[in-house]
């Protein structure tokens, strides 16, 4: 499993290099990264490790405080349910659909421009509220964002670009296309950190809602790949 905190304190190369010995110094953790720019250790472990973990390896030390970031919190061993985790991204797919349905008089390709012009401008609207945050969760785990910081910052336009160009209908061979890029790259991050068990959270919602990554997140991807294929199938036929 895997796990990250933030640890305040740390203003060199040899304060970094104290709390990764610390850390490795406990039987638990298998492997540290410490990130000196922002403060964020990641953790690998075969059992639970938690804030008080931390606390405890640091406690000769007191200026490194260990602290566990809303976005990177893990849902392990608290009450939660499905229900309640994703009840935002429920809420929105339904609110979608329907305004999907209604707009389009269910016609198919209509139905389908409107639904994904609306998703992308409902998941750009939560990620602009906190462009900043989007970024560093972002970074997490897409695998652009990751080495190319500029990306997580353009990702949130790229989607309100697209969603208007959905709704106004423009050229859907660009659309689709495009869809289909950005959401096969963003899918095969998703599927690394699940396949890792990484308890970092999606940032699908920004950081307003703090959802998190699983196997829900890999099947929103897929429904909107699998739309905008159709639309290009269905455009061709």
């Amino acid at each position: 499993m895997n796990f990250t905190f933030q640890i305040s304190g740390m203003t060199c190369e040899g304060c970094s290099h104290k709390v990764k010995f610390l850390l490795e110094s406990s039987p638990k953790i298998r492997e540290v990264g410490v990130d000196l720019t922002t403060g964020l250790v990641k953790i690998k472990s075969e059992i639970l490790i938690e804030e008080r973990d931390i606390a405890e390896l640091l406690i000769e030390h007191p200026k490194y405080k260990p602290t566990t970031p809303s976005i990177f919190k893990n849902n392990e061993g608290h009450n939660s349910s499905f229900l309640k985790d994703y009840f935002p991204l429920i809420l929105i797919f339904l609110f979608l659909i329907s305004l999907a349905i209604w707009t389009s008089n269910l016609k198919t390709e209509l139905f389908m421009n409107y639904f994904m012009g609306g998703f992308f401008l409902t998941f750009s609207f939560f990620k602009l509220l906190d462009i900043k945050g989007f970024q560093k969760s972002f970074s997490n785990y897409d695998i652009i964002a990751k080495r190319i910081k500029l990306y997580g910052f353009i990702y949130p336009f790229i989607e309100l670009t697209l969603g208007w160009l959905f709704i106004i209908n423009y050229d859907l061979f660009i659309n689709n296309t495009t869809t289909i890029i950005i959401l096969g790259i963003g899918t095969v991050g998703v599927v690394k950190s699940v396949l890792n068990k990484e308890t970092i959270n999606c940032a699908c919602l920004g950081t307003v809602f703090n959802l998190p990554m699983s196997k829900v997140t890999i099947i929103e991807n897929s429904i909107m790949l699998i739309m905008a294929s159709f639309s290009l199938i269905y455009k061709t036929l």
